[in-house]
Order: structure tokens, then C-alpha cells, then sequence
């Protein structure tokens, strides 16, 4: 920015990960990411640092800098340790991806049209959508099926349990096996069982595996499901 230009809004978007569709004002001189309770853009994503990167107010505009975070810090696909921020720039920290944007500082009565106002407040949903389905098999494009994915999203970036509930046919399997494929085991077999299917005298053994003459009709050693 020159000496002329006026102030300038800056946001980071949630584009994917935990804070997907979430939105950030960069409103300091320079605004610190982390999951450090001081942090000023406070993240839930478990790979991020304390204080991990920081967002500085300067001459030029909006400089990137990474505070020599465990995990580091991307920009558009590459690793950087400091970089000037460009409209449009993807920055991802752990699981997460933001989408940075910045305009220059007017009053709603001054943006030029309801239009503008209507398509800036719209970005995060635009730049979402430009990124393309989650993979896993799940189709629709309705609000409430764009919830669902912002939520698969959240949950697919941390390691934790997980319990799909709702009636038979709404797709319990395909939701389970896109924030499987949506996680950090993506690359692991994804092993759907329906419990509902297996007799009670069998159940432990399918799950859990036995050994041979465990039971009768146990011939051979099996591992089970779990294993």
C-alpha cells in the first residue's frame, strides 16, 4: 500500500479444515495465528502451534511471517518462512486453509452496490465451492447438505471417535466413509460393518478375531475386523 492508499480490511476465510466457513478480521498491526490462548486468531487445529504464524501490518501490505512453528506454514502449496500476502493467497497451517482477502477500508454506504456489499459477505461460500465436493461419494448442493460437509470437514481434521446417528437409508455408511476419506488416515483401508447383520454368537469373533478351536467350526486361527 502507498502513503496515498486508504487503509485497507484484511480477512482470512476458512476454506477447509476445522474452521471451514469460518471468518477472521486481521484489525491489529500485526495479527498472531495459534491455539495459544493470547493468540489473536485462536486455532482448534491440533497441528498448529502456540504461536504459529503472524499476519504484520506494513508499506507494502500484509506480510506473512512464520514464528518458527513445529508444523511450518504454506502458501499456496509452498513452504515459506515470510512472505508479502497477494489477493487471493491460500495459506495453510496444519489441516487448515485459509483464503486471504483485503480491500480497501469504506463505510457500507460507500460500497458501490447492495450487489458488491452482497458478493464480499458471500466469499468464503464462493471460494468453498470452487474447491471442489469433499471426497467420500455424498452429492447435493442444498444448504442443509452444505452444513453437513462444513461439520464432516471439522471432524475429519481431528482424531477422535466418532458416531454417525440418524434412520435407516439417509447414508450413515457414506457420511462415515467421507470423513474417513477427508482425515489423516485416508491412506488406511476404510472397513464398513454392519453390526446389525452379524448373529450374536459371532460378533466378538468378527470383531475381535479368534484362535483356533476357540469354538467349534473354529478350524483356523482368524483375525478379526478391529486387528
Amino acid at each position: 500500500m502507498t502513503g496515498g492508499a486508504a487503509p485497507a480490511e484484511a480477512y482470512l476465510f476458512g476454506a477447509s479444515g476445522i474452521h471451514r466457513g469460518e471468518r477472521y478480521t486481521l484489525d491489529r498491526e500485526a495479527s498472531v495465528l495459534g491455539r495459544g490462548e493470547d493468540a489473536h486468531v485462536r486455532l482448534a487445529d491440533p497441528q498448529a502451534s502456540r504461536h504459529h504464524c503472524e499476519v504484520r501490518r506494513n508499506e507494502g501490505g500484509f506480510l506473512l511471517r512464520d514464528l518458527l512453528s513445529k508444523n511450518g506454514t504454506s502458501v499456496n502449496g509452498l513452504p515459506v518462512s515470510e512472505k508479502l500476502l497477494e489477493q487471493g493467497d491460500e495459506i495453510r497451517i496444519g489441516e487448515t486453509v485459509f483464503f486471504f482477502t483485503f480491500r480497501a477500508k469504506v463505510s457500507p454506504s460507500e460500497l458501490l452496490s447492495t450487489r458488491e456489499r452482497i458478493e464480499f459477505e458471500d466469499l468464503a461460500a464462493r471460494v468453498t465451492m470452487a474447491r471442489g465436493p469433499l471426497a467420500g461419494g455424498l452429492v447435493g448442493q442444498d444448504e442443509k447438505m452444505k452444513e453437513i460437509y462444513r461439520q464432516i470437514e471439522k471432524i475429519a481434521a481431528v482424531d477422535v471417535p466418532i458416531l454417525v446417528r440418524g434412520e435407516t437409508g439417509t447414508g450413515k455408511d457414506l457420511v462415515a466413509r467421507t470423513i474417513h476419506e477427508n482425515s489423516r488416515r485416508r491412506g488406511h483401508p476404510f472397513v464398513p460393518v454392519n453390526c446389525a447383520a452379524l448373529p450374536r454368537e459371532i460378533l466378538e469373533s468378527e470383531l475381535f478375531g479368534h484362535e483356533k478351536g476357540a469354538f467349534t467350526g473354529a478350524h483356523a486361527a482368524r483375525a478379526g475386523l478391529f486387528e
